[in-house]
């Protein structure tokens, strides 16, 4: 008689096959299905919740199946970055801080001697706490991290976490293995006290994204923050004073690009993988847009409903954080008309027009797009103009709305290359025959059909 069986007693390739049936394996990652939804204000966090989690709980069985798995539940990673205010403001206020305090550590004195460098300033007292440079604050440092709020900061930082979580996929062996990665934070960059200096910011972010793909490599890259915290992060541009008026608690960025194709063929047909950044990189190279051969972008700016109760509206100016990054790429000498740069997605509910319309212009310096994805009302089933309205007056939404599109329509005659747009408000079944009529009416190449939820140019014969 042969003796039970149980699943342990299977090779790893069986129950592999196995769990295939668990749809675990292959499952899309939340921060995909949940990309063109309205960032919510709970947290950054929920794009990358599942609803349901069993990859998560088969490796909690046993160890055997924690090993075998864990490549499979790090395919689609996360990254918080440190929340915490753990960067000191180094001012000549701070000597007063450190002076006379027994216990300080080795890196506290350090400081200390760094203020004494300083050449001595007594115009006022804001002259004299004035940040010089900011610093990590480390374990050992008792008494900088004693310190009340204002005298520390918030940055972006490879400190912390992000180490952490390296040192992990170090120590597990799969460092190959992630293929997508999600960076969110829900701080708020201080942008209007200059407590950070700027040559600081732009160093530890380009240390942060060399320290992570010189350990990973992922084929997606997705980045949830607050519009400051996302523009520190892509070393992009704010311009603007109006952010309080559009209320607009997250942003989404998403670059990706194809994986290495797998299998038989003529060598020249196979993709090549990127080769490892340089030893000493440029900073321009370590900015995320340049750092790999991003052949899509998406952004979701999330609604501008709240300015619509303002007081002059049309003169307000949302973050234009992805029109600087579309910009900074047409100006770069590594991205300006390469062949790359081939799909764009942009989700933003109830846009300025003019705010749309610069974006879209800018993308006449990219040759090679050839998908527009675009999403300018809310989901059917949304409930945003019942609970955040406000004051604002519908027809201005849905004149604003219309302008869009019309530019949009414009737009399709205008860029060569240009071979589908989808519009996501075609779901939508009141907007659709508004929609047929925008852009129609203002086609002017004419050289396009409707085709399900798009718009496809023409073959020409």
């Amino acid at each position: 008689m042969n003796p039970t069986v149980n699943i342990d007693s299977l090779a790893n390739e069986l129950l592999l096959h196995v769990f295939s049936y668990l749809n675990v394996l292959e499952a899309e990652p939340p921060s995909l299905t949940k990309f063109h939804e309205e960032p919510v204000t709970a947290s950054t966090k929920y794009l990358t919740e599942a609803d349901e989690k069993p990859l998560k709980a088969l490796t909690t069985v046993s160890r055997r199946w924690r090993v075998l798995l864990l490549p499979y539940l790090f395919r689609y990673a996360r990254l918080r970055l440190n929340g915490g205010s753990r960067w000191v403001r180094i001012t000549q206020n701070l000597e007063k801080s450190l002076q006379g305090r027994p216990g300080r550590s080795e890196h506290e004195n350090d400081i200390l001697k760094q203020i004494a460098g300083y050449e001595e300033d007594n115009v006022d007292a804001t002259s004299r706490n004035k940040t010089r440079d900011i610093q990590w604050m480390e374990d050992d440092d008792k008494i900088l991290l004693g310190l009340c709020a204002d005298q520390r900061t918030w940055i972006p930082t490879s400190h912390g976490y992000p180490t952490a979580f390296l040192k992990f996929v170090v120590d597990n062996e799969i460092t190959d293995k992630v293929k997508s990665l999600v960076v969110y934070t829900t701080h708020e960059l201080a942008v209007d006290v200059g407590d950070t200096p700027s040559d600081v910011l732009c160093r530890e972010v380009t240390r942060f994204w060399k320290t992570l793909f010189v350990t990973i490599d992922p084929y997606r890259i997705v980045v949830a923050a607050p519009p400051a915290s996302m523009s520190a992060l892509v070393q992009s541009r704010m311009e603007t004073d109006d952010a309080w008026a559009f209320e607009m608690p997250w942003h989404y960025l998403e670059l990706s690009r194809p994986e290495p194709k797998k299998g038989k063929g003529k060598e020249e047909d196979q993709e090549k993988p990127e080769p490892p950044l340089p030893s000493c990189p440029s900073t321009h190279q370590m900015c995320l847009s340049n750092i790999r051969k991003w052949t899509h972008i998406g952004y979701n700016e999330g609604t501008s409903l709240p300015v619509y109760s303002s007081y002059e509206y049309q003169w307000k100016t949302a973050p234009k954080i992805l029109y600087y990054l579309l910009f900074f790429m047409s100006k770069n000498p590594q991205t300006a008309g390469s062949p790359r740069l081939e799909s764009l997605s942009y989700t933003s509910i109830f846009p300025l027009a003019d705010h749309f319309s610069q974006m879209r212009h800018l993308l006449l310096k990219f040759p090679s797009l050839t998908n527009l994805r675009v999403q300018l009302a809310p989901n059917p089933d949304s409930m945003i103009l019942e609970e955040r309205r406000g004051t604002a007056d519908v027809n201005d939404l849905w004149a604003e709305w219309g302008m869009a599109y019309r530019g949009l329509a414009k737009f399709l005659g205008t860029h060569d290359g240009l071979q589908k747009v989808e519009i996501l408000d075609y779901r939508t079944t009141d907007l659709m025959w508004k929609l047929n009529s925008l852009l129609v009416q203002n086609n002017r190449g004419a050289s396009w059909k409707k085709s399900g939820e798009a718009w496809m140019k023409k073959r020409t014969t």
